[in-house]
């Protein structure tokens, strides 16, 4: 009996331990993809450049700047037969967005991808909630400006021939107004991101206070 019972307790130790060591972070199911805060954003900083699938140009008849036309390359559910993920991936052809842009990083095809699988559904007001204490340029600015503005601007050569990769790129646009002007798509600056809508008021808040504060590489 005393034999049976430690193997019992042997046994119901083991269970917790392997147990909280397999209860781990990616066992939980994740949030559902963000249209608006996480896939337009990859959309519209690298497919809506002059001469692309703007709301302008319409190249092969695609406005990527928005919701109805990003659709148009989905099968909702199935991101291995939707034109948008397999034109990002090709191994025979080329791959979108065309050279001399980069191509999507392995996370942001990922992002598109999950997105597809989940219904492709538009889902609004989903981002992370505004925290506008805190500017800091790389943890909370630069992350702004890679999201929504490098897919044009962080690449070799860069849209327009104005460069944002880099925070001494950044620096001289800041210091004559234009990053903040066009961001906010004040009258006299070229509104950005280009070809797509406004970003949020609290990322907006966020560049204009890390400005006010001096701007610094922090």
């Amino acid at each position: 009996m005393k034999i049976l019972k430690l193997t019992i307790s042997i046994l119901i130790a083991c269970i917790a331990i392997f147990g909280l060591q397999n209860c781990k972070k990616e066992h939980y199911p994740e949030a559902p993809v963000c249209f608006q805060e996480e896939v337009l954003p990859i959309m519209v900083s690298n497919c809506t450049q002059s001469g692309c699938h703007n709301s302008f140009d319409k190249t092969k008849g695609l406005d990527l700047s928005n919701y109805e036309g990003i659709l148009r390359g989905v099968k909702k559910g199935n991101y291995h037969s939707s034109e948008l993920y397999t034109v990002l991936v090709n191994e025979f052809g080329d791959i979108m967005p065309p050279k001399p842009y980069s191509p999507l990083s392995d996370e942001q095809i990922k992002t598109i991808a999950r997105w597809i699988d989940e219904g492709a559904k538009d889902i609004q007001g989903c981002g992370p909630a505004c925290d506008t204490t805190q500017a800091n340029f790389a943890a909370n600015v630069f992350p702004i400006i890679e999201t929504f503005c490098n897919g044009c601007h962080g690449t070799k050569p860069p849209q327009g021939g104005i460069s944002l990769a880099t925070y001494a790129d950044i620096k001289p646009f800041v210091n004559n107004g234009s990053l903040l002007g066009s961001i906010k798509f004040e009258s006299g600056y070229s509104p950005m991101p280009k070809n797509g809508s406004k970003i949020s008021q609290c990322k907006i808040d966020i560049i204009e206070k890390w400005i006010k504060d001096g701007a610094q590489n922090n």
